[in-house]
Formats: structure tokens, sequence, C-alpha cells
């Protein structure tokens, strides 16, 4: 197992992520920087994270956080 104590963990809902990764930036003891999204369209205001592919509204960055992108945009 010590070979894993750097892996990601895998949540099995979205709070327990959103949660996980507040804990990790407020441990940093950096600046956190709140980039909000911008909703273009229709209902697009409306449109949950998974409409917008598991992206949600509102995403939170910290220099020295660990980013991981799961998709190419």
């Amino acid at each position: 197992m010590s070979d894993f104590t750097e892996a990601p963990p895998l949540f099995f809902d979205k709070q327990s992520v959103a949660k996980y990764n507040f804990d990790k930036l407020t441990k940093l003891a950096a600046p956190v920087a709140c980039i909000s999204a911008v909703h273009c369209g229709r209902n697009a205001k409306a449109a949950t994270s998974d409409d917008a592919g598991g992206r949600d509204s509102v995403t939170f960055f910290a220099r020295g956080a660990a980013v991981m992108l799961t998709c190419d945009l």
C-alpha cells in the first residue's frame, strides 16, 4: 500500500470530492481563486454539472494545488 500514498483518492459522490478538494486547498495556506463560469446560451444557467460534462459553475484554484483534467477541452 505504501506505493499508493500519492495516488488520487476515489469517491462515490460529488459532495465528498468537493470536501476533499476544499480541505486540500485550505491546507496549502495560499490565496484561493474562485473562477465562475460564463453562462451563455438558452437555459445555460439552469444546467447541472452533469449537463456540462461534469464541470461545476464555480471552480477553485490555488498556487501549488494539483489539478486533474478528466477530458480534453
